[in-house]
């Protein structure tokens, strides 16, 4: 004759069933981080495009006036191989005739119009005071976001590199670290190849991808 379960039985079987369902529903509704990156991205790029576009820098007495233009910057430290990035434009190192390569004074560094926080991953004392606290933790996107590696597609010459700028009309531009003041200059990626993807590549090996197009200036997800 069959025993059937008893009352204790029943219960304790509900109970395991309750854990297994919350942990099942745990991990369903868990932050995914590489779509976050992703989302955040798009955000901020456009937020600097939209900079750019309301604040057109052109001048013509002075021969530097594209580095003031706004941008986007990728950066891997060389200590620990982790990313990051900043928006900001440049406060055009005159004194040196060379542009600098990161953002310096906090009032050309972009903040976040919801909360205010610098969209940079530099902390600062003086003269500008700038704690961790005061900065957007999306930026840290090793640290805060997991990811692992960054790739700016085509890797050929006119391509993508780690500074992306946007002009009045908010057209994206590239450039290069300049080695010499008659190296200053942004390159229209519209002339070649025509766009710039920026692939994201989380720990896990799955990957996103941002494109930006030459001609238009639109950001979007293209992971395919």
């Amino acid at each position: 004759m069959r025993r059937a379960f008893t009352m204790i039985e029943l219960i304790t079987i509900l109970i395991i069933v309750a854990i297994l369902a919350t942990i099942a529903i745990a991990g369903m509704f868990k932050e995914d981080k590489l779509d976050t990156a992703v989302e955040e991205l798009l955000v901020n790029m456009r937020y600097a495009q939209h900079l750019a576009v309301m604040n057109d820098e052109f001048n013509a007495n002075d021969p530097r006036w594209e580095w003031k233009r706004w941008r986007i910057k990728f950066s891997r430290s060389s200590a620990d191989r982790s990313w990051s990035y900043h928006i900001f434009k440049d406060d055009d190192d005159s004194a040196n005739n060379v542009p600098s390569t990161g953002p310096n004074s906090n009032l050309y560094i972009a903040r976040n119009p919801l909360d205010g926080q610098f969209i940079t991953t530099t902390t600062s004392t003086s003269p500008n005071v700038r704690p961790e606290s005061s900065l957007f933790l999306g930026a840290f996107l090793t640290r805060e976001r997991e990811i692992s590696d960054i790739k700016f597609l085509p890797e050929v010459r006119g391509g993508c590199d780690q500074t992306i700028a946007f002009d009045e009309l908010g057209r994206p531009f590239h450039t290069s670290t300049p080695s010499s003041p008659s190296d200053l200059g942004f390159h229209y990626i519209a002339y070649e190849p025509g766009f710039c993807t920026i692939r994201l590549t989380h720990i896990s090996g799955r990957t996103a991808d941002i494109c930006v197009e030459g001609e238009t200036g639109y950001i979007y997800d293209c992971t395919q």
